[in-house]
C-alpha cells in the first residue's frame, strides 16, 4: 500500500471487498509462483468460493468502483 491514509480512512478509495494478497509480491516469477500455489490450494478447499480460472494477480488488479449506496449516490 502506497498511502495507508487513503487506502484505509479515504470514503471514496478505500477498500469495500477484501482482496486476496497473501502479503506475497506478485511483481516477481517467484511471487507469481507462489501466490498460483496459494490461489490453486484455496481453490482446491473452497471450489464453490474460488475458481481456478479466476486468478488476478495483486499488482494487475483494476479499480473499482464501490457498490455501496451512499458511495454511489454521492458519487
Amino acid at each position: 500500500m502506497d498511502n495507508i491514509e487513503r487506502e484505509h480512512y479515504s470514503f471514496t478509495h478505500a477498500d469495500q471487498e477484501q482482496k486476496f494478497v497473501f502479503g506475497i509480491d506478485t511483481t516477481t516469477t517467484e511471487g507469481k509462483a507462489q501466490f498460483k500455489k496459494e490461489w490453486d490450494t484455496l481453490a482446491q478447499m473452497a471450489p464453490e468460493l474460488i475458481r481456478k480460472e479466476d486468478i488476478v494477480y495483486p499488482h494487475e488488479m483494476q479499480p473499482t468502483i464501490s457498490s455501496e449506496p451512499h458511495f454511489r449516490r454521492v458519487w
